[in-house]
This record gives structure tokens, sequence and C-alpha cells, in this order.
């Protein structure tokens, strides 16, 4: 599979899914989200070769305003995926792919900045709701043109940010098994384990 972003291209295979990733109400922004049909999965992926991918990113999101990131390395791919596989716009579809790098922080480098959790964050989904703890940065997911499906892409503003997240409430999250997604690679059914990362929008000035 041919991916091309702001970092350049490469060709990747699309191993197995990693993560599912629901429409949040979170901070009761937005109280509409736990009903929205669009969801994201997330897939491993794996180049052959190793490309290069820059240092000292600036990211800007609401829980930070200015972020400094050290290094990145390509991580996963996310897919837009139905809960009941209904019809859908094949250009929306195309708008929400992304490609997620981890983010490597070097605490010798001299842009480092130490990420402050933030407690008390309040999110509501189709699972239910519960309060996480924001921790440090885990993924910077850039928008992508995957098979040359979309070239403006690479020029798209807003990224995504993921952030790990801890959960605060005394009754935890409990499983869910059996649920039913439909992407381009096919149905599928994942198992819901537990809360893992939180991903915001965010701009690369």
């Amino acid at each position: 599979m041919s991916l091309v972003d702001q970092f350049g291209s490469s060709t990747d295979a699309v191993k197995k899914p990693k993560f599912l990733c629901a429409p949040t109400n979170k901070l009761d922004e937005d109280p509409t989200a736990p009903t929205h049909p669009d969801h994201l999965t997330v897939y491993q992926i794996k180049n052959t070769v190793n490309p290069s991918f820059p240092t000292n990113i600036t990211v800007i999101d609401q829980f930070t305003p200015e972020r400094h990131l050290g290094r990145c390395e390509e991580a996963s791919m996310s897919f837009p995926s139905d809960r009941e596989a209904p019809e859908r716009d094949a250009t929306d579809a195309r708008r929400v792919h992304d490609r997620s790098f981890r983010v490597l922080q070097e605490r010798g480098h001299i842009r480092y900045a130490e990420f402050i959790p933030v407690i008390g964050v309040t999110l509501a989904d189709q699972f239910g709701s519960m309060t996480v703890t924001v921790k440090k940065p885990k993924f910077l997911c850039n928008p992508v043109d995957k098979n040359g499906e979309d070239p403006m892409a690479p020029t798209h503003p807003v990224h995504l940010l993921c952030y790990q997240i801890k959960q605060t409430d005394v009754v935890k999250f409990a499983k869910r098994t059996g649920l039913f997604i439909n992407n381009q690679f096919g149905p599928e059914t994942l198992d819901a384990k537990k809360p893992a990362l939180l991903c915001v929008p965010a701009t690369m000035p």
C-alpha cells in the first residue's frame, strides 16, 4: 500500500488491527458524539525499508499551546469504520485516513518539554462514560493519500495527537466482545479491552 503525507512517501504492508477509536464527548464539548456512526480502526503497518522522518516537530492542541516533539517513527495506519456498515460517501471516507507516528521524546534534546498530565478529563462514548488522566503524547497522526485516492491529503491542516490515558474511576471499563466493524478491508469482529488513547485535533504551524 502506497502512503503519501507531508513527511514524504512510503510503501507499507497493513497488518493486524491495533485500536478501535470511537467518537467521544470530551469534557461535554459534543454531547452528540456517542451517536456518530463513523469510527477509526487503527492497523499496525510495516515498511521493509526504514524511512527517515523529521525531528523537532511543533504541535498545538487544546492540552498544550505549543509542544515540541522529539523524534517520530512510523507506527500505524487508521481507516474509517462503521458499526453497522451503512453506505458511506467515498470522499468523506478518504478524508479521515491518517498515518500515525510513534512519538519519541528525547530528554537530551534542547527543545524537549515534559508534558504535565491533565487530570479529571471526562469522556463519554457509545460504551459509557468515564474520567481519565491524560498522560504523555503517544502518536502523531497525519492526513495521508493512500494509494492515490486523495492527492490533497498531505496539505490538510488538521492532524491528530493521541495521548495515553488512564481511567481513574473506581468502577473500571468492562471489556466488550464481538464488536462488528466494516471498512475497505472488509467486515471484522473485534474486542474492546480497555481505554488506551485519547486523540484530539492538532495543528502543525
